[in-house]
């Protein structure tokens, strides 16, 4: 076993000292062993990795994704206080503006109306 994979075993195992001192003296018996180990490691290590850098793009798509409904949410209530501005104004839109209107406040608009 190479020094940097006897550090790398010691790490994961967490041994030192005396443990360290047999498995130094094992004579390659543990071998086999350790480098199953030390693959395995390396292989959740690149897989943690990926993991991360893929956790961080959802979080950033998710992020965006916010950003993009807060932004339609806006425009929903300005939409919102334009058509009550017209409808104090009794001027007529149309039934099917009044329907499309309504279909865009109802999809974006989180407050609740209360008329």
């Amino acid at each position: 076993m190479s020094p940097e994979d006897l550090e790398l075993a010691s790490q994961i195992l967490r041994i030192e000292g005396e443990e360290r001192n047999e498995l130094l003296a094992s004579g390659g018996r543990y071998d086999e062993e350790a480098a199953r180990l030390l693959e395995a490691y390396r292989k959740y290590s690149e897989l943690l990795e990926r993991k991360l850098s893929l956790d961080s793009k959802y979080a950033s798509l998710n992020y965006k994704l916010y950003e993009t409904f807060m932004e339609a949410h806006k425009n929903a209530i300005i939409i919102s206080a334009l058509k009550s501005e017209v409808s104090i104004k009794k001027i007529e839109l149309g039934g099917e503006a009044e329907a499309r209107i309504d279909r865009l406040l109802k999809k974006y608009l989180i407050i609740e109306k209360f008329y």
